[in-house]
Order: C-alpha cells, then structure tokens, then sequence
C-alpha cells in the first residue's frame, strides 16, 4: 500500500477462535485452520520481516489513512464472521470504500441483505485440485464458471458490483455478459509463493 500510485487493495478476513478479526489467507477448515486457532496462536510465527497476522482494525485504519479503496474478500459464509466484519466496517465509516467479495454465494446475499448499498464481487473459479500432482508447475484445476454468475444478482443493482473471474479461464463472452448485467469485470490472479513481476 505504499507504492506510489496505489489507489486499492484485495485481503481476506477471517475470524479467530476467540473472536479476533484477522487479515490472513490462511487456512479455512482442518485443524490448523484460522478459526480453529486463538488470536495468540495466529500470532505467534513471523510471517516475514518480524510481522505477524493483523487484525483487521488495524488494516482498515491504515487503508482510510491513505485513501484506498479495500477489496475484502470473506472466506467463511459464517453469519457471525460476516456480520462482525460489517459492524467494524460500519464503526470506522469505511463501508464506503469497500467491496466485499466472496467465492461463498450465501455470504454475499447475507451482505446484500445486511448492507444493502455495498458493492459486492462474486468471486469464481477457485482451484480444485493439481493438475498434476508430480508436477506443481503445471497449476491447478479451476471449478468452471457458472451459468447464472451474473444473472443471480442482477437485481443488486450497485455501481462497483462485480463478478470476478480468474485469469486462466474467463472468456470474452463472459465479460460481455457480466456488463450486459451492469456488473464490473474484475480478473484474480492465483497467488505465488515468489512473485513474479514483468
């Protein structure tokens, strides 16, 4: 976020096992999951530089700070997670400089009910599993894009709704569809362990 020209940033929320709001792409379910874990617990490892897990607050202090506009992304459709995130959101008057995004359609009709001027970003294509699993260089199988992925909420009708769609797989026609239904394209890149930048 402080890269000269930065106007925007994407994270994910989650919500710890003893109700702490994080910023982190960690794991959803299984054991070592985020909310299977304390705030402590979460905070414990150096994630790089000496920094550890944020919580959200603090995120979203920094973000109004410097004027961007927040993508955040939930990673659970947990009424409970979805409603706190809204209440801080709320509480910091940030609620105009986000989107909420999400791969869970259930949590953004929970958000078009709760906050009904929010945009919202459907988000498609996750991946599903290797394609070869000898290979990881080969990448990863992504769930194909539904046929209503606009059509579902194009009663939503809220400027910077949109459907976000990953890169390998969207097509022209899909984006031709999506703005026929008033909804921005946005396009997700998978994530690198080492980014690589042209």
């Amino acid at each position: 976020a402080d890269h000269a020209g930065t106007t925007s940033v994407e994270f994910d929320v989650q919500l710890s096992a003893d109700s702490h709001l994080v910023v982190t792409h960690g794991e959803e379910v299984g054991a070592s999951s985020v909310p299977s874990q304390t705030l402590a617990q979460l905070q414990d490892p150096d994630i790089g530089g000496g920094e550890r897990v944020p919580l959200l607050a603090g995120v979203v202090d920094v973000c109004l700070a410097g004027g961007l506009k927040m993508n955040v992304e939930l990673k659970t459709a947990d009424p409970i997670a979805i409603d706190a995130t809204l209440e801080l959101l709320r509480k910091k008057a940030a609620l105009s400089s986000c989107r909420i995004s999400s791969f869970h359609r259930a949590a953004l009709q929970h958000v078009m009910k709760t906050a009904p001027d929010v945009p919202v970003g459907a988000l498609y294509n996750p991946s599903l599993r290797p394609i070869d699993p000898e290979n990881p260089d080969a990448g990863n199988l992504a769930q194909p894009t539904p046929a209503d992925f606009a059509s579902w909420f194009a009663d939503h009708k809220v400027p910077g709704d949109s459907v976000n769609l990953r890169n390998e797989t969207f097509t022209p026609e899909e984006i031709q569809e999506a703005r026929s239904y008033g909804k921005q394209v946005m396009i997700w890149y998978p994530g690198l362990m080492q980014p690589k930048f042209a």
